[in-house]
């Protein structure tokens, strides 16, 4: 049975996230567990990677002619999705579509009634329930006793009770890379899934119980990487790499074991309350290079009010000891809090500035669906107004979703544009500044238009 898959490229290309850096993780793992299975007949589609154009998509997969196509798709993808759905139905109205992701997760049943062309989703983690509706579709049955599905029943839309979490994790295999051109930079490696935290503005797709691979799988992992791609680096895409502190130092002393340190580079996510310098020396000569801190806001009880559960000394703290051991760092910082103001805003731009780290990013807040902030703005709690309701508009860094009450649209996006000026010019750094301007050219053309034009 011919089986295709597909991360959508986006409709108009204007930024630099729109096109990935790295193939999607979640289109390597299902080829592998579908290779596994015996499903050998397989597309592998990543418009964001490849850079492609919707047409060119829905061309390769009609003329493929898949029996089964699975789609994934974030929340502001999911229009795309649908649209690539439609326009090969047309042509090849037996396919059966399955949609994937973490928007269809937080909204199944609704996903479902706003988008007709996809027959079934697979909600939460989509491996093992990928595999099952491959051989339900393969053998013409219903999947209505298979878990973690929503699926059509005439005009009905049914859901199945949730799939259970993957574990061991230690049991998936390795993502089928080869199924992708490869990729000259780096690749992304999950040592980890689940997050127990309680951020406002996280939906948590992945579960909130930490489910880790053992130290052991993932250096085979990355020996297979160097062995079969000849890398020179990668991503720990975790949401939290440190999370258990014991894990992360057997990580690295297993990597600094095989001396891939010397060339091998690789970076990681980490939060500010939950480091300290002998961990950060322990990655730093594991082959670390860059660590990322979801700081979020600058004022403290607006901080306090996110749900993250750090503190502004927690910080300062994280990124003094981690210029200190030498490593490059990134400050992720989000305008838009609930109860957020002018001055509010300001403090978080000033942090920005004040912690220097290597790079920032800034982002304006989404009510993502499966979020409390969702619901907040849904409520109209915490300032919120929501703009529209079109999924391409749930982008952080271009999107227009959500205004707060004193601070419109058109202030937050004023705001994060002075966020990137302020942290390159008030630290002397112009020569970053050029090269930031000249990666994100496109982006900054669009902003400026919207802030021209007022809206």
């Amino acid at each position: 049975m011919k089986i295709a898959l597909v991360q959508p490229p986006p409709q108009t290309v204007r930024q630099a996230h729109d096109v990935d850096a790295y193939p999607s993780l979640a289109l390597g793992y299902l080829a592998a567990v579908l290779e596994r299975a015996g499903y050998d007949d397989l597309l592998v589609i990543d418009g964001r990677f490849e850079n492609l154009t919707t047409e060119a998509v829905v061309r390769d997969l009609v003329a493929f002619r898949p029996a089964l196509l699975g789609i994934t798709a974030k929340t502001h993808e999911v229009g795309q999705a649908a649209r690539i759905a439609s326009a090969v139905k047309q042509q090849a109205p037996d396919v059966v579509v399955a949609l994937g992701g973490c928007h269809v997760t937080a909204e199944p049943q609704a996903t479902m009634e706003q988008f007709p062309d996809f027959d079934c989703a697979v909600v939460g983690e989509g491996e093992e329930v990928f595999v099952d509706l491959a051989r339900s579709v393969q053998s013409s049955r219903r999947p209505a006793d298979l878990p973690g599905l929503v699926w059509r029943d005439g005009s009905r839309i049914r859901q199945t009770s949730p799939a259970p979490p993957i574990e061991p994790l230690d049991a998936l295999p390795f993502p089928a890379w080869h199924r992708f051109r490869k990729q000259r930079h780096s690749y992304m490696v999950f040592g980890s899934r689940g997050c127990p935290f309680r951020c406002k503005f996280c939906m948590r797709v992945l579960g909130s119980r930490p489910r880790l691979r053992s130290p052991e799988n993932i250096l085979a992992e990355i020996d297979w990487l160097v062995d079969r791609f000849d890398i020179r680096a990668f991503d720990f895409e975790d949401e939290t790499f440190g999370l258990r502190r014991h894990h992360a130092m057997q990580v690295c002393r297993l990597l600094a074991e095989r001396s891939y340190p010397r060339r091998l580079v690789w970076s990681a996510n980490l939060r500010a309350d939950l480091v300290d310098e002998e961990l950060l020396r322990a990655m730093r000569d594991a082959g670390c290079e860059r660590v990322a801190y979801g700081v979020e806001a600058g004022d403290p009880d607006i901080l306090r009010a996110t749900g993250k559960g750090i503190t502004l000394e927690q910080v300062h703290r994280a990124f003094a000891l981690t210029h200190k051991v030498g490593l490059e760092s990134v400050g992720l910082f989000i305008l838009g809090h609930p109860g957020e103001t002018w001055s509010t805003a300001l403090a978080t731009v000033r942090l920005a500035t004040q912690l220097n780290p290597t790079s920032i990013s800034v982002g304006i807040m989404v009510p993502y669906p499966g979020t409390e902030i969702r619901e907040m703005a849904l409520r109209g709690e915490g300032g919120y107004r929501l703009r529209n309701e079109d999924w391409a508009a749930y982008d952080k860094y271009l999107g227009d979703a959500l205004e707060i009450q004193g601070l419109s649209r058109r202030r937050l996006e004023s705001l994060q544009a002075w966020a990137y000026l302020r942290f390159y010019l008030f630290n002397g750094r112009i020569r970053d500044l050029l090269k930031f301007s000249a990666r994100h050219a496109r982006a900054a053309t669009h902003l400026a238009r919207k802030l021209v034009r007022g809206r």
